[in-house]
């Protein structure tokens, strides 16, 4: 059945729904790796929300590469844990970076230590790779494109960058799951195919195995060209 098209946003299939898991970690965990690439093959998004350094830091390892490490806004970020968020966006892993702690919060110690948290998570990734979200299911705490730009602003975000922050990277970050996902099937198959080759067990005649023998032994001698020593012959003239 082929969706309707719509002439205001040229929609003509159907929309996607995506579905997401977000994990939250307050310590280290010791199988994050099996636990990320679990979640990722039945979900399309997987975010992190790191709630220590040290969980943060765990989530910014190679090997782990989650769609998103979600900043929550009532955290406190390290000089470590910060250096190691700078090198997220080199493994295709977004950050999102929440405004409801400004909106929600009705303490205005907490929305500036919000602030500067995100401004921090930027400069840290240099605003690469961060995009913005509510982080609320509350629909009161929703605001429109434009006061989320403001919160950008605050963010230390540019006015490019926070306009990317909501429309180009999102784009990205749904490109970027799908391409791992792809990926991760690809290096299963042939896995797979490797493994199947492996422990096939081939069994060849005796004699099908001689008769190569013979025939490289004969293309190796015929190959080499040996210059044999020439006889001289005797002089039998007397004089």
């Amino acid at each position: 059945m082929k969706w309707p098209r719509n002439q205001k946003h040229k929609l003509c299939s159907a929309p996607k729904i995506i579905y997401r898991l977000t994990i939250t970690l307050w310590t280290e965990q010791d199988n994050i790796r099996e636990l990320v690439a679990a979640a990722q093959s039945m979900y399309d998004i997987v975010a992190l929300t790191p709630m220590t350094d040290a969980a943060l830091i765990q989530c910014c390892q190679l090997g782990v590469s989650p769609d998103i490490i979600s900043i929550d806004g009532y955290t406190e970020i390290g000089n470590d844990a910060l250096k190691r968020l700078s090198t997220v966006p080199m493994n295709d892993t977004f950050v999102e970076l929440l405004y409801y702690p400004c909106v929600g919060s009705s303490s205005s110690t907490a929305r500036q230590s919000s602030i500067r948290l995100n401004q921090s998570v930027v400069r840290a990734v240099r605003g690469r790779h961060v995009f913005v979200s509510c982080g609320s299911s509350e629909t009161a705490c929703l605001r429109s494109p434009r006061d989320v730009l403001g919160f950008c602003s605050l963010m230390g975000l540019s006015e490019e960058q926070a306009h990317a922050a909501l429309s180009r990277v999102c784009a990205d970050l749904l490109f970027c799951a799908a391409r791992r996902r792809r990926q991760t099937l690809t290096k299963q198959r042939s896995s797979y195919t490797t493994k199947a080759v492996i422990s096939s067990d081939v069994v060849l005649p005796v004699a099908v195995i001689k008769r190569n023998i013979v025939e490289h032994a004969k293309r190796s001698i015929m190959s080499t060209n040996i210059k044999r020593p020439v006889k001289r012959q005797k002089n039998t003239n007397k004089a």
